[in-house]
């Protein structure tokens, strides 16, 4: 099963930026030190796991200057991620979400 992220804009209004979300799922426990390393520059937020199956969920939150940012850092990141709309719709932010 592929590591999932999905992103979202949270509706407040920072002073420096734009204040993203993004919620990791579905991750082994041999690649969470993996994925925690792809965040560094995240602040954890919050985390979980399914104790039937092992799989591990994190939340992390960052502030961006502006959302061109954030699109740049997600065709860097290096699993799948999708942002979520105002309206509920998945929009792929990057080559591997995209399947290519």
């Amino acid at each position: 099963m592929p590591i999932n992220a999905i992103t979202w804009k949270e509706a407040t209004e920072e002073e420096e930026g734009l204040k993203y979300k993004i919620q990791i799922q579905d991750i082994a426990p041999r690649s969470i030190n993996k994925v925690r390393r792809s965040l560094k520059e995240w602040s954890q937020c919050g985390e979980g796991t399914n104790h039937r199956t092992k799989r591990h969920l994190l939340f992390y939150t960052r502030v961006f200057e502006g959302e061109n940012e954030m699109k740049k850092w997600a065709k860097s990141f290096p699993y799948g991620i999708h942002e979520e709309t105002a309206r509920g719709k998945l929009k792929p932010l990057n080559d591997i979400a995209k399947g290519k």
